[in-house]
């Protein structure tokens, strides 16, 4: 407070109060920054002043009055272009986003980022990048891909802290990252993290993240592993440190039922109930700590009934003010009266006196009746707020006096929102009385909660005039000073429109799901199955990873008198559009084939094209439909001693005594006709020698993105995996060429279908 006294202008002084706001955690500071920062209009004094008021409400769990704050803040940092205070305040709205409105909360965090980079501030990008992966891991839905997108997050995180975070910070990143890992079933990953946070967390003496990694670890051992001995000493000793003075019961909740869990499973009974009932005990604690630092949701309301009550009081004082001031002005007029009656000679004196008493007079009652005044307007602030907040908005708010078991106060809205009027609640009824029989049990069991004192979030059906509407409702539990329960308070919105629009998507997505499920079973009902092509052939295998549930990628296998025919074909697109075409030219393929069993696969080729062609009207310039079909078709006569071979676009890869050789298909495709001359498909006849190995395939391998610098996966790099594990049976060539494919994708989506088949002659 020197440096504060000694400062030799208001704009340092705002600043000082800022640093004591940070040092001290403490709001009546934020508040004078910002008294001080409006009195000399200081508009950067004024947004850190907002953005510091907000951060402590958000932290003393008032996340309207923080949001608010913020948003104040927000808006002048916008104006002044100040990034470092628009960052922070992204950051904090995204804190309070997250928990309801997680998409929303993430446009927030992506804005902070940007400007955290914008910069150079990397420590303030990690702990977004680490919410933005608390959002994919526990928000979004529950898949790989989701947990992936976290992981990716809580990497970055962690590489920024590891390089310039402090040791709690690089603790906390090592702890979420392990947890993803053990999410994406990476144990060993996930280990090897923790022990590491562990390490850390012992150098630092941070004894609560120590607890909590050994009783992690220890879990760990006696589930997954069913390695009771080592889990126990892991357990036993986070234990230890835990129970001399750490104060974070739910982890020592944790840690002691662990513990007794695990002493069961090996038939230890007697110290498992002796933890079990450590366990109970910590339990009972973190209740009672629970119940006394409740979130009362009623607070704001609270804190302004008193407001209100204090500016009636000071009304009332004033009132009483200004009626004996004019009592006492009544008096002296008397008084000037009695002495112009009786003091004629002096009246002169008497007047001069009177009127500098009346001045006098004058000058306190107009004081007294601002006074007055101001009491009057700041009473009417009061009473807009609390209506703003009770019967301005949609929803409908509620008090309710539980040990009277009577309604005091339901916003009159009440009829627009829910369909009944305050009127019905004052006179005693219950919304029970028209909550749906299904959602009734729901509605009592929240009841009870409130009566236990604890708050309920539930949504429900009522149904009003024969027609049915859903109802969210939070209610919290208000204790007087003694910490009784007396009152709960509540809001109602009405969700039935959204309600209906879930309904309606889930339809909607059941019915496309059905159509796509439908029309992947077409395809599998056309495919031969593996197990008759295999009776054809020395070896072979057939790896398909389409990208959706249906493929534009198929394999078609056909045996005529005259020989065997194999293809590997690839519509255009992927997904359902490229699915149907799939099932369209596995027709086409067998309808022509039928008709003469003796084509070459050129021929073939040339006869798909016009089919298509004619088929999907790509004779007419003016159509849109661009479909095609990349192949690659063999044709092996029954004795194996030759084959034939034509693609479109697509080549055949033959390996042949340790060498690779590449016969390439046509550079058209079948189909796709604009206007040009159609040049007929080459037809190759190759030789074949015993052990010789055949590849066709679609793109989708080498078009896939991935690797250290996501790239797509090269030609060059295909050609050198195939003469790597040319030695390998079939079968195993499948796995490495699925695993590779995989490796190289890594966290990244798959960009099309994958097809690739194998033939060992």
């Amino acid at each position: 407070m020197v440096e504060f006294k000694e400062a030799n202008s208001d704009t340092l002084r705002v600043r000082i109060l800022h640093q004591l706001y940070l040092v001290n955690d403490s709001l009546p500071y934020a508040e004078r920054e910002l008294a001080l920062a409006e009195k000399i209009k200081y508009s950067r004094g004024i947004a850190q002043a907002f953005l510091d008021i907000g951060r402590w409400y958000y932290f003393d769990g008032k996340q309207a009055l923080a949001l608010d704050n913020l948003n104040r803040s927000l808006k002048i940092a916008d104006a002044l272009g100040d990034k470092n205070i628009l960052k922070s305040a992204y950051r904090y709205i995204g804190f309070i986003y997250r928990p309801q409105e997680p998409f929303k909360a993430k446009e927030y965090y992506e804005k902070s980022i940007q400007l955290c980079l914008e910069t150079d501030d990397q420590l303030g990008a990690s702990y977004i990048y680490s919410a933005i992966g608390n959002i994919f891991e526990g928000v979004f839905d529950k898949t790989n891909n989701s947990n992936r997108k976290a992981l990716d997050y809580y990497l970055k995180s962690l590489k920024i802290r590891e390089e310039k975070g402090s040791p709690s910070e690089i603790a906390a990143s090592l702890n979420e990252t392990s947890r993803i890992y053990e999410t994406l079933h990476m144990y060993d990953k996930a280990v090897e993290l923790r022990l590491k946070g562990l390490e850390i967390a012992k150098s630092v003496n941070d004894k609560e993240n120590v607890v909590y990694i050994l009783s992690v670890i220890g879990n760990d051992y006696c589930g997954r592993k069913k390695d009771h001995t080592s889990g126990l000493k892991y357990l036993l000793e986070a234990y230890q440190i835990g129970k001399g003075g750490l104060k974070n019961y739910g982890l020592l909740y944790d840690v002691t039922k662990f513990i007794a869990k695990c002493y069961y499973e090996t038939n230890d009974y007697k110290n498992a109930g002796e933890f079990f009932s450590i366990s109970e005990n910590y339990s009972d604690t973190l209740k009672k700590a629970e119940l006394k630092n409740l979130f009362n949701l009623s607070s704001v309301k609270q804190e302004l009934e008193n407001e209100i009550a204090r500016q009636k009081l000071l009304l009332k004082d004033a009132e009483i003010l200004k009626e004996k001031a004019q009592l006492e002005r009544q008096a002296v007029l008397n008084r000037v009266y009695l002495i112009v009656i009786l003091f004629v000679l002096i009246l002169s004196i008497v007047i001069y006196l009177a009127y500098r008493q009346k001045q006098k007079d004058n000058y306190n009652l107009d004081a007294r009746n601002r006074e007055v005044e101001i009491a009057y307007k700041t009473l009417e602030v009061s009473e807009s707020k609390f209506k703003q907040i009770t019967e301005t908005i949609h929803d409908v708010f509620y008090l309710y006096n539980i040990r009277e078991k009577k309604y005091e106060y339901v916003s009159p809205n009440c009829f627009e929102v829910i369909g009944l009027k305050p009127s019905y609640l004052y006179s005693g009824k219950s919304m029970k009385e028209v909550v749906h029989p299904e959602d009734l049990q729901s509605v009592i069991d929240a009841n009870i909660l409130v009566d236990s004192g604890m708050a309920y979030n539930i949504e429900y059906r009522i149904v009003v005039d024969n027609k049915i509407k859903w109802i969210a409702e939070k209610s919290s539990p208000i204790f007087d000073e003694k910490g009784e329960l007396i009152r709960n308070s509540g809001i109602c919105r009405d969700i039935t429109l959204r309600k209906n629009n879930e309904e309606l998507l889930r339809k909607k997505n059941r019915d496309i799901m059905n159509g796509i499920t439908y029309a992947r079973n077409i395809q599998k009902a056309l495919e031969v199955p593996i197990e008759t092509i295999e009776k054809s052939f020395k070896e072979v295998f057939i790896l398909s990873k389409p990208k959706e549930i249906v493929s534009g990628d198929f394999y078609f296998y056909k045996e005529t008198e005259s020989g065997i025919y194999l293809a590997a074909v690839d519509c255009t697109g992927h997904g359902v559009p490229a699915g149907f075409l799939s099932i369209l030219g596995n027709s086409f393929l067998d309808d022509i084939i039928k008709s003469d069993n003796n084509l070459s696969p050129a021929t073939i080729l040339d006869r798909l094209r016009e089919k298509l062609i004619a088929s999907l009207n790509q004779d007419n310039p003016n159509t849109e439909t661009k479909d095609g079909m990349d192949i690659a078709l063999l044709c092996f006569d029954k004795s194996f001693k030759t084959m034939q071979f034509a693609g479109a676009f697509n080549p055949l890869f033959l390996m042949r005594k340790g060498e690779l050789t590449i016969i390439p298909g046509d550079l058209f495709t079948a189909g796709l006709k604009f206007g040009q001359e159609t040049k007929p498909f080459t037809n190759h006849i190759i030789e074949l020698n015993a052990g010789d190995i055949l590849y066709i395939m679609s793109d989708g391998y080498v078009s896939q993105f991935g690797g250290p610098n996501d790239r797509k996966f090269s030609k060059k790099q295909l050609e050198d995996l195939l003469v790597k594990i040319q030695s390998q049976k079939l079968t195993e060539q499948k796995n490495s060429l699925d695993k590779e494919f995989e490796s190289w994708k890594g966290n990244g989506s798959q960009v099309d279908d994958v097809l690739v088949i194998g033939v060992k002659v």
